[in-house]
This record gives C-alpha cells, sequence and structure tokens, in this order.
C-alpha cells in the first residue's frame, strides 16, 4: 500500500513504526529474529550492516 502523505496514528492507538532494513542485512525477513528477539527500538529505524554487527549476540 503507498500513500501519497504522512501516515496518521489509527483511531485510539500509536502512529505505525518506520523501520527500513538494507536488503544487504536481510532480503525477505531471514535471520532477523536473532538479532532483533527482546529488544525495543525507536522509530524511525534504519537496520544496516554496521547496525546488525553491533546487534550481534
Amino acid at each position: 500500500m503507498l500513500t501519497s502523505g504522512p501516515l496518521s496514528p489509527p483511531s485510539g492507538g500509536e502512529p505505525p513504526a518506520v523501520c527500513e532494513i538494507s536488503p544487504l542485512v536481510s532480503y525477505s525477513g531471514e535471520g532477523l529474529e536473532v538479532h532483533l528477539r527482546g529488544r525495543e527500538f525507536q522509530s524511525p529505524l534504519l537496520l544496516d550492516e554496521t547496525r546488525v554487527r553491533a546487534l550481534q549476540p
């Protein structure tokens, strides 16, 4: 779904999170659980090769 303007929060909820994942880290979500399980992040989040190396368990 593409929008032509800023996203608005759902009624009675928080605005949607914005997260960009570099295709060099994960093309379709594979392998992310190892790095992200049990962690909280602030939006917007850019998950690139440098950031994912810092998150290594």
